[in-house]
């Protein structure tokens, strides 16, 4: 962080300031309280670009985690309905036998045949 402090100080110091603030020639190149500010204007940027960037990879992945738990979701509702479906296939053949053992029961019943 110091290095580049002292990187932005000394591009200020022989390319800005001779041009647009001459008056700031006057302050020694390596004077603390400058590199400190040019290291906190530095970080700053840095601080609020990542903060936008990771605000910006927060809301796609919630996003993300929304479909996937939504993909979930639906997954789950068809399982649920294949698993009724099939039990239904099952219940309907019993059904039939039931019936079918019913009915060859009546009919023993009122055979003449005891």
């Amino acid at each position: 962080m110091f290095l580049v402090g002292l990187v932005l100080r000394g591009i200020s110091f022989y390319i800005l300031y001779p041009k647009f603030y001459p008056e700031g020639l006057q302050i020694p190149l390596f004077y603390l309280p400058k590199i400190l500010i040019a290291i906190f204007y530095t970080y700053s940027w840095v601080a609020i670009l990542a903060t936008f960037y990771l605000m910006r990879r927060y809301y796609t992945h919630q996003q993300m985690a929304q479909v996937y738990q939504q993909a979930a979701e639906k997954l789950e509702k068809e399982k649920l309905e294949a698993e009724l479906k099939l039990l239904k296939s099952q219940i309907n053949p019993h059904f039939l036998f039931n019936t079918l053992n019913s009915l060859y029961v009546l009919a023993l019943n009122n055979s003449e045949h005891p």
